[in-house]
């Protein structure tokens, strides 16, 4: 009795730490954001037919370019933008053409290259309209 006492402790303690151990997060998704995405945006429901592009830095700034044909002749805004897991928020404001403040938010897809969302006045991220920019 007491070997097998000694047998069944190892795998007691063993079972004891595997069912306290601590929950793990599922892990952020690689997201490489710098850079220039490009697409188009819809009012509203009208058709995501509207030159959109942004263009996220490093530093957690991002500029937005809006309405032209190319980044050239576009609104354009600057702002910030956060990631949480596969959601990419930004805050902007027009610094040429239109005025205002707008937000969006957008789910990463096709592997990390697709941006989907929608946007809204001021803080609001819905509301405005819907866009897709790709990488």
């Amino acid at each position: 009795m007491k070997q097998l006492l000694k047998l069944m402790m190892p795998i007691f303690i063993g079972l004891l730490v595997v069912t306290c151990g601590k929950d793990e997060k599922e892990p952020e998704p690689d997201v490489e954001l710098p850079g220039l995405w490009t697409g188009f945006y819809g009012r509203l429901s009208e058709p995501q037919n509207l030159y959109y592009a942004m263009l996220f830095r490093a530093d957690g700034t991002v500029r937005v370019f809006s309405a032209g044909s190319d980044t050239t002749g576009s609104n354009k805004a600057e702002g910030i933008y956060s990631v949480s897991g596969s959601v990419v928020t930004t805050t902007y404001t027009y610094i040429s053409g239109i005025s205002g403040t707008f937000s969006t938010s957008a789910t990463l897809g096709n592997s990390n290259t697709k941006l989907a969302g929608t946007y809204g006045s001021g803080e609001a991220v819905s509301g405005g309209g819907t866009f897709t920019i790709n990488k």
